[in-house]
């Protein structure tokens, strides 16, 4: 078994410290993997660009050499110890459904992102301690072995599991049967809680008549609340993230439904893509792209059947599945994108998807924090700053050259919706004009 220490010292500065005991058994060398593929986005990621203050040492404390092989695999020397102790930092500064993050309030984890495994053993047992605030509490699908110690069976079983912590964290749930489904709640966020738990009753039961049973005894929704403007849901096997904001704006009845749409598609995927998914995908591996021709299948069909159900249940009126199915349905007419590649095509390219923008989204930084700094090469030149009737900027280093060429023959910029602006859902009037 592995067994995870987690802990921080400065929640301000993002930092998570990681620190494993590793049995090796007597072996000269192994080698550690840290997850290169995420299931739940099926997409690559670079988990390991997160990673300081690397060190493996045996269990007095002595450094033992060690090598990076590529850019998430490392093999250490363990010259026929019984157990290593690995040691690290991530930097967790990203706030969506499938990131890790921490600051003075929260506690939050996705382990695919952050826990290393033994490359050639991913089926060794987890042991995960927390060292967390007494007044945190703490939410997550594994099994709890004692006061924030968790337990994994696996890797694939700890990667699919993430937790959440804070002392802010509110907690609701229901039973349908023997089953208990978990509501819990992270933000500054207004909802009619009486009301979402009765939806959330009415779609769950509405999905397990359809299916029979559910393939797990206890059931989480994470629901992250933000300020800025993010919707994200991943699914996991007994759990999702479902990360939405901006959190004051959830009173309204459209985004409440968004919410509901959200949920019971998350909850869907509990069947389809996590119980039965893709033989490609069965089991996953973590070191490289799962590739599979299905994804109209596992993100389709549950899109389809997540509008249907709730209004099967009742939570959808007559109107709302319609304007859900038309709105389907003009996305696919409008995506030029179907002219170029079939649905099966497509999705064999999933996991090529990978563009975003930087942390903490907002109107003001539409890009991310920081997301501006990628274009200081080009807003000190003459070019960009005379199109702004900005006259001060001289000079003819090579960023004049290239804004040049990019300006070159330029009368008009057509841009899509999301580049023209942030409103998202139904344009409540036509007091945006743009960024500039």
């Amino acid at each position: 078994m592995i067994r995870y220490s987690v802990s921080y010292k400065q929640p301000h500065r993002h930092f998570i410290s990681f620190e494993a005991r590793i049995p090796v058994a007597g072996r000269e060398s192994v080698q550690l993997q840290l997850a290169a593929w995420r299931p739940g986005r099926y997409e690559l990621g670079n988990f390991s660009k997160n990673i300081r203050a690397f060190q493996i040492s045996d269990v007095d404390g002595s450094k033992l050499s060690f090598r990076k092989l590529t850019k998430d695999l490392w093999e250490a020397d363990c010259k026929g110890l019984q157990e290593i102790v690995l040691a690290y930092e991530y930097y967790a500064a990203e706030l969506n459904a499938g990131s890790s993050f921490l600051d003075e309030k929260l506690f939050y984890i996705n382990p695919v992102n952050c826990f290393l495994f033994l490359a050639d053993q991913p089926e060794m047992a987890f042991e995960v301690s927390l060292d967390l605030p007494e007044n945190y509490t703490l939410a997550c699908g594994l099994n709890k072995i004692s006061h924030n110690v968790l337990s994994a069976k696996s890797f694939d079983e700890l990667a699919d599991c993430p937790l959440i912590a804070s002392a802010d964290l509110r907690h609701l749930q229901y039973h349908i049967g023997k089953h208990v489904f978990h509501i819990w709640i992270e933000g500054d966020v207004s909802l009619d809680e009486p009301r979402l738990v009765n939806e959330f009753v009415a779609f769950t039961k509405s999905q397990l008549i359809m299916f029979g049973d559910i393939p797990c005894d206890e059931y989480h929704f994470l629901f992250l609340f933000s300020p800025y403007f993010v919707r994200h849901g991943v699914e996991h096997s007994n759990s999702t993230v479902i990360a939405m904001g901006p959190a004051a704006d959830f009173q309204s009845e459209p985004l409440f439904k968004d919410l509901l749409g959200i949920s019971c598609h998350e909850l869907f995927h509990t069947w389809n893509v996590k119980s039965i998914r893709p033989v490609e995908m069965l089991p996953y591996d973590f070191t490289k792209e799962n590739y599979s021709r299905l994804g109209y299948v596992y993100e389709g069909v549950t899109t389809y059947y997540g509008d249907l159900l709730l209004w099967r249940s009742g939570s959808f009126n007559d109107t709302d599945w319609l304007s859900a199915v038309e709105e389907r349905l003009q996305k696919h007419l409008e995506n030029a994108g179907r002219f170029n590649l079939s649905v099966a095509d497509s999705s064999f390219d999933t996991w090529l998807d990978g563009y975003g923008a930087g942390p903490r989204q907002s109107r003001e930084e539409p890009l991310g924090v920081g997301g501006e700094s990628l274009h200081d090469w080009l807003v000190n030149t003459p070019t960009f700053k005379g199109t702004h009737g900005d006259g001060t900027a001289h000079g003819g280093d090579i960023d004049e050259e290239f804004a040049a060429r990019s300006m070159a023959g330029i009368g008009a910029w057509i841009m899509g919706r999301n580049m023209f602006g942030p409103i998202r859902g139904p344009w409540p009037d036509e007091s945006w004009h743009g960024w500039w």
